[in-house]
């Protein structure tokens, strides 16, 4: 069985599309483009289900248009309509340079002398400074600085990042 753990988000069912069993996706990345997957896993009352990929294309930068091997008709297609959509992470293959965000949701942040900072929950691009949102091992929400020259280490298999977060930054 397939747990959060193997898995990062990739986006969310918003909608049908046409009578035929195709969906609206809103995506976070491309990741399952980029990788080639053969299904996504979709979070049917808190299980994570594989459906296959029959087709699909991009509509927009954030929207693709989805269409599930044995989802035929609106009303199945219907029962998916704002279910969180994965991807296994097994399907990522190492040999991408390029990290999508959603991988590093997740990911332990530890700081370069070996204490633990928290763990990832989202990535703020909405600023020029990229920044992870972090929630610490007390339950406080952090945002730190994902600039290279603070990022030490990324170590995607171990879902470990070290980082060299300034003195006071923690404090915050």
């Amino acid at each position: 069985m397939i747990s959060l753990n193997d898995v990062f988000p990739t986006g969310r069912i918003t909608r049908t599309h046409g009578y035929k069993g195709e969906v609206a996706m809103e995506v976070e990345d491309d990741s399952f483009d980029r990788c080639e997957a053969d299904c996504l896993m979709v979070d049917c009352d808190g299980l994570l289900v594989p459906f296959f990929i029959e087709e699909y294309r991009f509509r927009s930068n954030t929207t693709v248009l989805m269409k599930f091997l044995d989802v035929d008709s609106d009303v199945q297609a219907r029962r998916l309509e704002g279910a969180k959509v994965y991807m296994e992470r097994s399907k990522v293959h190492d040999t991408d340079s390029e990290l999508s965000f959603s991988q590093l949701i997740g990911c332990r942040i530890e700081n370069s002398d070996g204490t633990p900072v928290g763990t990832i929950t989202a990535v703020d691009d909405s600023t020029v400074n990229l920044l992870f949102d972090v929630e610490a091992p007390d339950g406080r929400s952090l945002l730190i600085p994902a600039s290279d020259e603070l990022v030490e280490d990324i170590d995607i298999a171990h879902r470990r990042i070290v980082m060299n977060v300034p003195e006071g930054l923690l404090e915050l």
